[in-house]
């Protein structure tokens, strides 16, 4: 499965589905990416 999926509102549910390993693939927004990567560092 690949999502395509972007925006603030967004963040949890990405990572949700990220931590899951539901995906092979994720298209979304720098910004996005970026929290992404600061949440998945902290910790």
């Amino acid at each position: 499965i690949v999502a395509v999926a972007g925006g603030k509102v967004k963040v949890r549910a990405i990572k949700s589905v990220l931590e899951g390993r539901y995906l092979k693939g994720l298209v979304t927004d720098e910004r996005t990416a970026r929290s992404l990567v600061e949440q998945t560092s902290v910790g």
